[in-house]
């Protein structure tokens, strides 16, 4: 096994976010959780998040990406 201080960056970041998305929670606080529009990696954190919001999980997104807040957000009746 590799040690995940031994992996690029970007790897590091993927072993973090499969490790905290692996966490039971009920409410989750996501600060700019992706690293650019776009990225295969965002897509992937992107159903992680909607994959929560079915749990019944509380997820809070803070984002200066109006799309992303707009593709993972509950729609108000």
């Amino acid at each position: 096994m590799t040690p995940a201080g031994s992996l690029s960056g970007g790897n590091q970041q993927k072993v973090i976010v499969a490790r905290e998305f692996s966490r039971r929670s009920v409410c989750w606080w996501l600060l700019r959780p992706t690293p650019r529009p776009g990225c295969r990696f965002g897509e992937y954190i992107h159903g992680r998040i909607l994959d929560k919001r079915e749990e019944g999980c509380a997820v809070l997104l803070v984002s200066s990406e109006l799309d992303e807040i707009m593709a993972l957000s509950d729609a108000l009746p």
